[in-house]
């Protein structure tokens, strides 16, 4: 379901979003959530960096990257070879637990993609979503056989270049900033509890003062954010990407976000209260659900 006040309805394209690998900030256990901190420094001299990456963006780890490199595959398989690109959730859970899909299941003929991957500006997502630009790039460059398909199962035009995008930035945790990671967001992840048990999920001044008290955005922020990003795509992604000799493809846009922005953003996606984010399946670092 969607929530038709924050999403507009139908969606004309179908939405990857993806969770940024392992980061420095993950292993060094730290909330990373500002611009100043998160992305890549603006020029060399301020490129000195502590032992976990402090004051370099604290982009991914070495295990991070190849977590990347893992769902970049798993994307790429299952685009080209899932039968239905908008399944139910269960059948979405289904499809991607059981990539790559038998042989027998593999569609040889059917409408080609346009894809395009939309970025965070932190390092850690940039670096993602370079990661998995690449891996598709190089397999739509290179041989049908680098996947082991005996053809190609379906096109896929990748747009050249991934696009950055101010409103899929990291949910700011104000006061938490730098402080210890999991005690910072259990604090702010309780407070959403207790707003989502005491109110209908918008914002009201009571809310909004708790939040102003120590710098957080709010889920209803976070949410309308998210999905201004998706509106804003809805009416981008065809006419970047429209092609002469493409008369009917799908259209795929991969997001590479956070977690609590990714989180919040499915709550539009399932049709429940931004404060209730916490009550859906977790991505982990490099998971990804389709939309």
């Amino acid at each position: 379901m969607i929530n038709s006040s924050s999403l507009p309805t139908p969606l004309e394209n179908h939405y990857i979003l993806l969770r940024h690998g392992r980061s420095k900030a993950n292993v060094a256990g730290v909330v990373v959530s500002t611009l100043e901190n998160g992305c890549p420094p603006a020029s060399p001299a301020e490129s000195s960096s502590g032992p976990h990456g402090e004051n370099n963006g604290w982009g991914l780890t070495s295990v991070g990257e190849e977590q990347v490199k893992r769902a970049a595959q798993d994307v790429l398989e299952y685009l080209l070879t899932a039968h239905n690109l908008n399944p139910s959730r269960t059948a979405r859970v289904s499809e991607v637990r059981d990539m790559p899909g038998d042989p027998e299941g593999i569609v040889k003929s059917q409408k080609p993609i346009r894809l395009a991957i939309y970025t965070s500006p932190f390092l850690r997502t940039l670096e993602t979503a370079a990661i998995v630009h690449d891996h598709i790039s190089n397999y739509l460059g290179g041989s049908e056989d680098d996947l082991g398909f005996p053809s190609a199962p379906r096109r896929i035009i990748l747009y050249p270049s991934v696009i950055t995008v101010q409103g899929l930035r990291e949910r700011n945790f104000g006061i938490y900033e730098l402080k210890p990671d999991h005690e910072s967001y259990n604090k702010v992840w309780k407070l959403d509890g207790e707003v989502d048990s005491k109110s209908n999920g918008h914002d009201n001044d009571e809310i909004l003062d708790k939040y102003r008290e120590i710098g957080v955005e709010t889920c209803e922020q976070v949410q309308s954010r998210m999905c201004g990003v998706i509106k804003e795509i809805e009416l981008d992604l065809g006419h970047r990407m429209r092609i002469e000799d493409v008369q009917e493809a799908e259209n795929v846009a991969i997001l590479v976000s956070h977690g609590d922005s990714l989180q919040i953003l499915q709550t539009a996606f399932e049709d429940v209260k931004p404060t209730a984010h916490r009550k859906l399946n977790h991505l982990g670092t490099a998971e990804w659900r389709i939309f």
